[in-house]
Parts: C-alpha cells; structure tokens; sequence
C-alpha cells in the first residue's frame, strides 16, 4: 500500500507573496510522516526556517502545527532567509549582568502570551512600562516606597517585553529603539526624583538641601550613563568594559532600597547615595579614557 503523501505547502494570508513554487515553502509531518519524525523539507533554506518555527512553537501559545505560529507576521515565515532560534529573541547584544537576567527569566515568560494579540504594536508596550515606571515614582514621593518598589519591579519586568516582542513579531525598528531608550529615562528619572522627593518629606534628618544636591547628582549620573555609552559608539572611542552602573543594576538598588522601608525606613538612602557614588566614578573613569584615546575626528 502506497504511503500518503503528507507533504504540505504554507501560504501566508494577507501577504502579497505566496510560498508556491519556485519557492516553495514545504514540510513534512513530523509525526505522520514515514513515522520516523526526522524527515526534512526539500531546500536547506527551508530547513533552516522550519527549524526556527519548531523551536520558536513551543513559547506561543496557541500554535496550530510545529511549523506555524499563530501570528501570520511571525519573522521566521515573514520572508526567506530569516531565522530565529528558541532563544535569540529573549536578549539583545547590549543585554548585560542584571538586565540579562530579568528579560530571561522573567520578560520572556509573558512576551510569548503576547504575541497572538492583533492590533498590539511594541511602541504600546513601551509606552504602558514607563507609565508604570513614572507612576512609582509618583507613589514613593508620596510615601509610599513599598507599593513604589513592587509597580517599579513590575515595569522592569514588562521593560523587557517590547524588545522580545518586536523581535517575535518582526517589527523591529530604529525608531522603537529611539522610542525606548528615550523613554527609559523618564521612568529611571521619577523613580530617582520620587525617592528623593520621600527621603526629603518624611523620615530623613538630613538638610533638605543636601538631600536635594544627592538626588540631582543621582539624576545626571544615571542619564550620563546611557548618553556617554551612546556617544562612545557613536565617536568609536573605547571607554571601557560595560559597566554594573547600568539601567538594570540601577533600577534593582532602588526596587530593593524601596522594599527595604519596611524594615529602616530611610533605606532608599542607600540607592541615592549608591547612584550618586557609582555612576559618576563611572563617568570620571570613561572621561579620563577618552582624553587618552586621541582620537582624530
């Protein structure tokens, strides 16, 4: 008895370009087929797609077969080419220490739940995080450091989604990552400003001037640690290897500084006088590389 022929042909609805011949974008049943499961597609590139779509299935939800996921914009069936293994979408390249770690083990459990969503865009994603960002900021001013803390920790978490989910659904543009990082420095801002706003209201004996002069320098040296990364690259000069000053090890001092006013109620004491300290060695040690650098423009 002949064997079924169980090879099937994918076509994207909605996209100008069908998967047909002579590009044909075809599998075979990995269960059905020969009951082997290891039998290939007819082109290597095809393979390599495939390959990506099976193990990129296993994080949507709701995915019809092992080689489509549910959204018909999902990059590795989006045009021939491209691939996206299991875990390349988790991270960027510029993902270091703490950052790293909290879109790995904690953005990319919601990003996937996300993707089948039609009509969410990354830029929505951005935006909703650093609202939440600006509203623990508001709530540590407040007096509220606790409730600050857990909101600010629930948008570290959801900071991480739109890049994930940008990646996933093939969106990825030079104006999100505009959009993010601009956006970023409102929410690290507020959370610097709300707990010094705190610190200067309620339980701190400090002068009130003092404590104002810390938050400020807090403030600058966390905005000149992205602005002098960003300009290093820009200018090719070397100042060094990535720093633990970053958004992610910075945002987590204070988060943990907030949760901390349960116990010393001028905890968050810490993180200002953490940021105030770290950041601006940090800018003195990457100016002092720079004037050795040389440079020509």
């Amino acid at each position: 008895m002949d064997k079924p022929d169980m090879t099937h042909s994918l076509t994207l609805p909605g996209h100008e370009q069908s998967w047909g011949a002579p590009e044909a974008l075809t599998w075979r049943n990995p269960v059905a087929s020969y009951g082997s499961g290891n039998a290939a597609p007819r082109d290597t590139e095809a393979a390599g797609r495939l390959a990506s779509c099976r193990q990129l299935s296993t994080f949507l939800p709701g995915t019809g077969s092992p080689a489509v996921p549910k959204r018909q914009d999902t990059p590795c069936l989006e045009r021939p080419g491209t691939e996206l293994n299991a875990t390349s979408w988790q991270t960027k390249p510029s993902d270091r220490f703490i950052l790293k770690w909290i879109k790995v083990h904690l953005s990319a459990r919601i990003t996937p739940h996300l993707v089948p969503w039609q009509g969410l865009d990354p830029w929505m994603i951005t935006l909703f995080s650093n609202s939440m960002g600006i509203l623990a900021g508001l709530l540590a001013a407040l007096g509220l450091p606790g409730t600050a803390g857990t909101v600010a920790a629930l948008a570290q978490v959801l900071d991480g989604v739109d890049g994930q989910f940008a990646r996933l659904t093939g969106r990825q543009s030079r104006g999100g990552a505009f959009w993010d990082s601009v956006l970023d420095r409102y929410g690290d801002g507020a959370m610097v400003i709300g707990l010094s706003v705190y610190l200067i209201r309620f339980p701190e004996p400090l002068p009130a001037g003092l404590l104002t002069l810390f938050g400020a320098l807090a403030v600058i040296g966390s905005n000149l640690i992205s602005y002098s990364s960003s300009r290093a690259e820009h200018l090719g000069i070397d100042v060094g290897p990535p720093t633990l000053a970053s958004k992610g090890t910075r945002m987590s001092v204070m988060i943990l500084c907030s949760w901390g006013t349960m116990l010393w109620q001028s905890a968050p004491l810490l993180a200002i006088l953490y940021l105030v300290i770290h950041t601006q060695v940090v800018i003195c040690q990457r100016l002092r590389r720079a004037l050795e650098s040389r440079q020509p423009l």
